[in-house]
């Protein structure tokens, strides 16, 4: 199991740093309820979204 990531990332905006945050919760979630919620296309699509509305 990987713990950390060392590759650097470039946080372009709020999209990113909800990504950063959410990651580690849907993987919990998706453990314990066997869902699939770290591949989710939704998610993907609004964090695109909130980059482009609230850049860094």
């Amino acid at each position: 199991m990987k713990i950390h990531d060392s590759t650097p990332r470039r946080i372009r905006g709020l999209g990113d740093v909800v990504h950063t945050l959410a990651q580690p919760v849907a993987k919990v979630i998706d453990a314990v309820a066997k869902t699939n919620l770290q591949n989710c296309g939704g998610c993907k699509s609004r964090r695109e979204k909130l980059n482009q509305k609230f850049p860094l």
